[in-house]
């Protein structure tokens, strides 16, 4: 039954909303040779014969066995952060000390809703992973707040050993669209202070390694009181024309000359992830390079899911995707939100004497066909989006920087819950969030993950499917 339409004629063409299908999963591709082969997507065990290591390896093992106080592993998406983290909890285990990890983008929206829950949850987990005892009856206290009673958990955790205590936090970017992002990232400042304030504590046994992509001072309200400005900044780069022939030497030469690999480092600028990506193609699906060129930007080509979620990332916020079409016409670009989440998607770079481009000829020549024809886009997002799991439209939509944008959408599904007779207050507990944050999504008050939008829809009991309009 149709209930709803959202119209965003500048952005995404004419757009209805619709009660009818749900998302469905995707099917894996067949291999051949898969045993011989990493997956694609993802970290890179640290111990795969596929890893390449770069500069910024040693220097990131070197911070490690220096037990500095904050490192700073940043990068666009999918450059391997997760993999470099993944290696220093190997190194960390090697030195026998303590390591863990916190991977945020494990967290959901619920457990986001709050600072208490937040805190909460991040020493719960904490505690299990290190095989800690957590007292939260007394180690924290309502006077104490849940921020200082963390500090006082993590403190007490440091000095349960004389190890250090090497904790990894990755995909940071997903806290800094919180409420609370200001107050946890101060902690961290405020636990590499103590090293030199506190001077009978353990602080100088604990090192935090913060893995991140978008620019923390977009969502950080005092970069001097958070450790983004004090930390050892890893920065990591894309592959060097000589990284993508030793990977080509790694998977067996698929490429037969160094004509051909530069031809592809051209293509894709040493991204890694889409690097590795096409040496997956030539050699489990016995792709020809010949064919792997030719199709490199279509839809269904050997990148495609790639670059539909690309383009899922750069339309869901109006000024992201004007930065988008700017960057084609111009290397200034005026909008610099547009442009630092364009960046931390690693859709544009840097490039030292002519501002900011495209990051490869790839990008370009998908997101180029888009520019002009808006429809287009929005047919392909539909696509995407309706071809995804639940767990792959979260991730695809939940990125502090892409948010589902369709107030009129949710002025309508609000209309149908007081049709229904459902209370503001019953609807909070069915999602599981509270009924302030409701009432801030009801009145458009910033952004919404679009799984709160599909639960919400359920709750007035229909599912939420999007698609064209000449579609419905």
């Amino acid at each position: 039954m149709y209930c709803g339409i959202f119209r965003n004629e500048r952005l995404t063409g004419r757009v209805e909303c619709y009660i009818a299908f749900g998302l469905a999963c995707r099917t894996p591709r067949n291999m051949t040779n898969a045993d011989l082969l990493d997956s694609i997507g993802g970290a890179v065990p640290s111990d795969s014969k596929f890893y390449v290591e770069r500069v910024v390896d040693r220097q990131f093992e070197s911070a490690i066995r220096g037990k500095e106080s904050i490192i700073l592993v940043k990068g666009p998406r999918q450059v391997g952060k997760t993999s470099l983290i993944g290696r220093g909890l190997r190194l960390v285990d090697d030195l026998g000390w303590r390591g863990v990890m916190t991977d945020f983008q494990n967290f959901g929206s619920r457990q986001l809703e709050t600072d208490e829950a937040f805190y909460d949850l991040v020493a719960t987990t904490l505690s299990l992973d290190l095989n800690y005892t957590y007292e939260p009856d007394r180690q924290w206290t309502a006077k104490l707040g849940p921020s200082l009673s963390f500090r006082r958990f993590l403190k007490e955790l440091i000095a349960s050993s004389d190890q250090q205590l090497v904790w990894f936090i990755d995909e940071a970017d997903r806290l800094f669209g919180s409420a609370f992002a200001s107050d946890f990232f101060g902690l961290v400042r405020a636990c590499h202070n103590a090293r030199a304030t506190d001077l009978r504590g353990p602080w100088s046994r604990l090192t935090i390694v913060i893995g991140y992509a978008t620019e923390a001072h977009l969502f950080i309200d005092n970069l001097n009181q958070s450790p983004f400005n004090v930390g050892r900044a890893v920065k990591l780069p894309m592959f060097t024309l000589s990284d993508t022939k030793d990977l080509n030497e790694r998977y067996g030469r698929p490429i037969g000359s160094d004509a051909e690999v530069q031809k592809l480092q051209a293509l894709l600028d040493g991204q890694p992830f889409l690097t590795r990506r096409a040496f997956d193609a030539l050699v489990s699906e016995q792709m020809s390079f010949s064919r792997l060129m030719a199709d490199a930007d279509n839809e269904e080509g050997p990148f495609g899911d790639h670059l539909k979620r690309v383009l899922v990332a750069v339309t869901q916020l109006p000024f992201v995707w004007e930065a988008l079409k700017n960057s084609i016409a111009t290397t200034s670009i005026s909008d610099s939100r547009g442009l630092h989440r364009l960046v931390a998607a690693g859709v544009l770079v840097r490039r030292q004497t002519m501002g900011y481009g495209i990051a490869n000829d790839l990008y370009r020549r998908f997101l180029s066909r888009f520019m002009n024809d808006e429809t287009a886009a929005a047919a392909t997002v539909v696509r995407t989006l309706s071809s995804a799991s639940p767990a792959e439209t979260r991730v695809l939509t939940e990125d502090p920087a892409v948010f589902f944008d369709a107030p009129a959408l949710i002025l309508e599904l609000v209309r149908l819950r007081k049709k229904r007779n459902i209370s503001q207050g019953q609807m909070a507990q069915t999602i599981g969030i509270s009924q302030s944050r409701l009432s801030q999504i009801e009145n458009l008050q910033g952004g919404v993950p679009f799984e709160t939008v599909i639960e919400y829809a359920r709750a007035i009991g229909a599912n939420l499917a999007v698609a064209p309009a000449d579609e419905r």
